[in-house]
């Protein structure tokens, strides 16, 4: 992976959160009633989980195709998920406390975030590559698409891991 690429990814991501400091009425509260609502998929806590990976992989695929697009699209969404993550942190900070959005948040969400980056960063690779080759018809090399295809599968495992913490010990922790 091109550390620019992902070097990049985190500083539009951070660039919204940093954003989001700077707003001083929070966009969304949950208040104190905030509770996961399970029913709304299942009962099922396997269902659950199918739910929540097929939802990630999909973000993650969108975002890495958006490549087709130069990028662009993976830059509105690197801003405004930053932008939202520290809203839902600075919104809901006095009404939960800071140690019930750290469990909701870290355990799955460092893993989640990573993945994110890690997508951003394949999709700038990808439409960096797909420029040069139509700005001076320079070749895509069988290397790369290696190291894409790589970062894919990693990409695909980190999202997997992220969603089982997420079913099996954040949603524990929070009902």
């Amino acid at each position: 992976m091109r550390y620019t690429s992902f070097l990049l990814a985190l500083v539009i991501f951070t660039g919204g959160a940093l954003t989001r400091i700077l707003v001083d009425e929070p966009l969304f509260t949950l208040g104190n009633n905030y509770s996961y609502d399970v029913s709304r998929h299942s009962k099922d806590i396997h269902d659950i989980f199918w739910f929540i990976l097929g939802n990630n992989l999909k973000l993650n695929l969108i975002i890495i195709l958006s490549s087709l697009l130069l990028g662009l699209p993976v830059l509105i969404y690197l801003f405004s998920n930053g932008f939202l993550l520290c809203d839902f942190i600075a919104a809901n900070v006095d009404s939960m406390g800071m140690f019930k959005i750290l469990v909701l948040i870290v355990p799955h969400g460092l893993i989640e975030v990573m993945t994110l980056l890690f997508a951003a960063s394949i999709s700038f690779d990808i439409a960096y590559s797909m420029y040069k080759y139509f700005a001076n018809g320079e070749k895509i090399a069988k290397v790369f698409w290696g190291r894409i295809f790589r970062n894919i599968i990693l990409v695909i495992l980190l999202t997997s891991v992220a969603a089982l913490i997420e079913t099996y010990v954040t949603i524990g922790l929070i009902l």
